[in-house]
């Protein structure tokens, strides 16, 4: 699962050509991709190197138990909505945000939103924009080569993640947090081989919210709308 993973993650922050036609319609797109890329590294983390050298934690702690459980509740989600913070280090090394919504209907429908309103939506594979009020489909980044970018909220990816959580990680139980008016009990994962940290708080058997830490950029993902009704259409194009 960890080389799967690490694919996804890499082509994630990796695959975007240095010419695009469609100029700022599709910013959205490579900043939310590498936002995805960012968790699923934040996903290889919890279960462990690639080279597989990891110290193992054992044994099962009930904080490693109730992590669990609640990214297995994930992964059996109809739909979900999560706000996503991400930061980044711009051309003047000055530390930015870029902040989307990330809508998705498993197994093969999600939607980027920009804080700016520019839109990015993967149905079946094909990724269309809208931007200036106009929907396109962008058929350059269609098709296989672009499938899998859903995968961090992929159920069998999850469930599969959630199995591996505190073998390599130690995950230690700290005090509640509240998030938009709900109180949530907060954990610390700490991988044992690097000392990366990723906090996770989780309410009503859900992480409902992640921070993913890497050197002095946090990638934030605040989860709602379990099982809301989220519709995810192929749009009509121009």
């Amino acid at each position: 699962m960890r080389d799967d993973a690490s694919k996804i993650a890499t082509a994630s922050l990796t695959r975007w050509p240095g010419n695009d036609k469609y100029g700022e319609t599709t910013v959205i797109t490579r900043l939310g991709l590498l936002t995805i890329g960012a968790l699923m590294l934040f996903a290889i983390a919890c279960g462990g190197s690639e080279g597989g050298t990891d110290k193992k934690v054992t044994p099962t702690s009930q904080a490693v138990t109730d992590v669990r459980n609640a990214f297995k509740n994930l992964a059996k989600v109809k739909t979900v909505r999560a706000d996503i913070t991400s930061q980044q280090i711009g051309a003047n090394g000055q530390i930015g945000n870029s902040v989307f919504k990330y809508d998705f209907v498993p197994p093969d429908r999600y939607q980027l939103t920009s804080s700016s309103g520019s839109i990015s939506r993967v149905v079946n594979g094909d990724l269309y924009s809208f931007a200036n009020n106009v929907w396109t489909k962008l058929p350059e980044y269609s098709g296989k080569d672009y499938e899998g970018f859903d995968h961090f909220f992929n159920p069998k990816f999850m469930d599969e993640l959630a199995n591996e959580i505190g073998t390599t990680a130690t995950v230690e139980k700290k005090a509640t947090d509240t998030i938009n008016g709900k109180t949530c009990q907060a954990y610390v994962l700490t991988v044992v081989s690097t000392g990366n940290t990723t906090d996770v708080c989780i309410a009503d058997n859900y992480p409902l919210r992640l921070v993913y830490h890497t050197g002095k950029l946090d990638t934030t993902a605040v989860f709602s709308d379990f099982n809301a009704n989220i519709v995810i259409d192929k749009p009509a194009v121009q």
